[in-house]
């Protein structure tokens, strides 16, 4: 019995010393950190041009009605070759692109005409009719845009920048607002004065590409 009373006592007075460590450990305190992160990368979700015709060229005077958005409609005009610098805009609204990117992502918008194919904007309208050859140029010119990055605001007013396909030189350079926030972005076309218009009597049409780059 004294025997094993001597064990238990031993057993209890290590077990009250490592109890008694551990309490005056517990006195101090030490600090160390870890991170907590996540990237996110810019994106463009909607590209929209809300052109009345959605595929092919237009083909008839029936279909010129249903112009909006982005389409742009010179109007009528005398065919003769004194005829002033004609110049218009979307014939829709000023919202006819509209670009939805992350907020403060870069992205380019560029434009090509597609009957001669053009990196600088400068488009070619053909006749409708069958046999006529004649063709009607134009350019595309960009909207002004006052500011930069995330204060930048686009204005429904032509600049005399053109607007071709060819990033860093004549695309139009913008910065996303946010996926939720559209971007509205108008385009502007002139037929100057001196390409004439005195041409063969009839409609004239060409399609443009819109492509946006992120």
């Amino acid at each position: 019995m004294k025997k094993q009373f001597k064990i238990a006592a031993i057993a209890f007075g290590l077990f009250t010393a490592f109890a008694g460590a551990q309490a005056q450990a517990a006195n101090g305190t030490k600090e160390d950190h870890f991170n907590v992160t996540i990237k996110l990368e810019g994106m463009c979700e909607v590209l929209q041009t809300n052109g009345g015709k959605t595929t092919g060229n237009i083909a008839s005077e029936g279909e010129v009605a249903a112009m909006a958005g982005a389409d742009i409609d010179f109007g009528t005009h005398d065919a003769k070759s004194a005829d002033p610098a004609l110049t218009q805009g979307n014939k829709g609204a000023a919202a006819g692109i509209q670009v939805h990117c992350s907020k403060n992502t870069p992205f380019n918008v560029g434009l090509t005409p597609l009957n001669v194919n053009s990196t600088t904007g400068q488009g070619t309208m053909n006749g409708l009719a069958s046999g006529n050859s004649d063709t009607v140029i134009y350019q595309l010119y960009k909207p002004t845009v006052n500011g930069s990055g995330l204060t930048e605001s686009i204005q429904n007013t032509a600049s005399t920048n053109v607007w071709g396909d060819q990033i860093g030189t004549n695309t139009l350079a913008l910065t996303g607002k946010g996926l939720n926030t559209p971007i509205q972005i108008p385009v502007w076309a002139k037929i100057s004065g001196a390409n004439s218009i005195d041409k063969y009597v009839d409609r004239y049409q060409d399609r443009v590409k819109v492509t946006l780059t992120y």
